[in-house]
């Protein structure tokens, strides 16, 4: 049946390029390959293109092409058409690898400062980094937004955690005795983030510049956010440290777990002080 070193049986195929008959069936069907048949028509033949194209299937479909992409990549005659393409994909990947370097820095980040919590040793006095800060709405006031404010929530939660939720907590707040008060709801972004994603700014984002604060961890009932008793741990050393608090603090959230069939939530906070 063989009686060229380019020409190859389905068996042979199958093996060099990890595909069952099926599979080989359905690339034909895509028009990726077109294998001729045996005088018999019992046995398919592939050609040395035939294995050029499925080498390109292989290549292409491990860069995300769809087999529509590779069948047009394919058949197109001219290498420009081709390198319009493949570089397209390409600068597509190389920001998909950028945001999944930024979501595992920020993962490692979430477990370290958790760890940190684990070993009684949250508390620090730091300059915090560049913030932007997205309002979404007061805590005692409905979720009510326009199309243009929905739109920008959802491209903020398009990369949590790199974005993550946020509360903005008034300073009065953190040295009154008054059981309950309004918080902020929104979420939080690193400069470097918003820039590198390219964000863009709107009545809603406000810029929070790095100053000295207070670095701890606030954990409790996630029902219980505009509480004091969620702050307690944080207001205590404050008290106790005899800090002065000068500005609002805000949030970022770390985590919520289920403990004691409470939802538990586990915030970074930055307090800003003198």
């Amino acid at each position: 049946m063989k009686n060229n070193q380019f020409i190859y049986t389905t068996k042979e195929v199958s093996r060099y390029y990890d595909l069952t008959g099926k599979g080989l069936a359905f690339y034909e069907e895509k028009g990726i390959i077109s294998p001729s048949r045996t005088d018999n028509h019992k046995y398919r033949v592939f050609t040395l293109a035939d294995c050029y194209n499925l080498y390109h299937s292989k290549l292409y479909s491990n860069c995300g092409f769809t087999l529509k992409d590779t069948a047009d990549i394919l058949q197109h005659e001219h290498l420009n058409n081709t390198l319009q393409l493949v570089n397209s994909k390409a600068e597509e990947m190389r920001k998909n690898i950028l945001k999944q370097e930024r979501i595992l820095y920020h993962l490692q980040r979430i477990a370290d400062t958790l760890e940190k919590y684990n070993n009684d040793n949250s508390y620090e006095i730091i300059n915090s980094p560049d913030f932007y800060r997205l309002l979404v709405r007061d805590f005692d006031t409905p979720h009510i937004a326009s199309p243009a404010q929905a739109a920008e929530f959802e491209e903020w939660n398009s990369i949590i955690p790199i974005n993550t939720a946020s509360l903005k907590i008034p300073k009065l707040a953190l040295f009154s005795d008054i059981p309950e008060f309004n918080v902020g709801i929104g979420n939080i972004i690193s400069k470097y983030d918003f820039d590198l994603f390219q964000f863009k700014m709107s009545e809603s984002v406000e810029l929070l510049p790095s100053r000295k604060c207070l670095h701890a961890i606030v954990k409790g009932n996630s029902e219980k956010i505009n509480t004091t008793e969620w702050l307690k741990n944080v207001l205590e050393y404050v008290q106790n440290k005899n800090i002065k608090i000068i500005d609002d603090a805000y949030t970022s959230m770390l985590i919520v777990t289920n403990e004691d069939n409470l939802k538990v939530r586990y915030d970074e906070i930055w307090i800003p002080i003198e």
